[in-house]
């Protein structure tokens, strides 16, 4: 079962560039997964086929990787890339964000710095997890179906199981786009 993450990607980003943002950072955990990855090459290929230089400094990626009790990794770690956003002094007016839960991180750590999303600062996540339409702003995301990963998951070891061998194919999920609140045209 596959999902295509470079697609999802692309699709946010270039959400974000029909709304008017130039400046469109990116912030990840490190880039260790290959679902990261492909989220990383789906956000420059989208620069790059709107002509818009992909900027170093735009970049925020996490150097490590831990497990917290108190607090998801994802989440902390999209506090800590504010931090940087903050301590860099960016001009970006977006940022995508590798997952909901770094989207998260990152937009509570920016109220802590006095900016506002979607006023001071679009974000759009990826996952689409069921807190992004209960969080606030609620959520522009990338929605990652779930549910259905799970249903087909277990259809298909089931189908193994009784030996049916239909199960030996590939199924590719398609992204879709979930416009909320946290991004706001220039």
């Amino acid at each position: 079962i596959n999902f295509d993450c470079f697609k999802g990607a692309y699709i946010a980003t270039e959400y974000l560039i029909k709304s008017g943002h130039k400046k469109i950072a990116f912030v990840s955990s490190p880039l260790t997964k290959w679902t990261r990855k492909e989220t990383f090459k789906g956000y420059k290929a989208a620069l790059m086929d709107n002509n818009i230089a992909i900027k170093d400094e735009y970049l925020l990626i996490g150097s490590y990787e831990e497990e917290v009790e108190e607090e998801g990794f994802e989440f902390k770690n999209g506090k800590l890339m504010a931090d940087e956003f903050i301590n860099r002094k960016l001009d970006a007016t977006a940022v995508c964000a590798v997952n909901d839960m770094t989207a998260f991180g990152f937009i509570q750590q920016m109220a802590i710095h006095g900016k506002i999303v979607p006023r001071d600062l679009s974000v759009i996540g990826f996952d689409d997890i069921s807190f992004a339409k209960m969080f606030l702003p609620p959520l522009t995301t990338i929605q990652y179906p779930a549910y259905e990963v799970g249903k087909l998951a277990a259809k298909l070891l089931f189908d193994k199981l009784l030996g049916n061998n239909d199960s030996n194919m590939s199924i590719n999920l398609h992204p879709k786009l979930i416009i909320r609140d946290s991004v706001r045209t220039l």
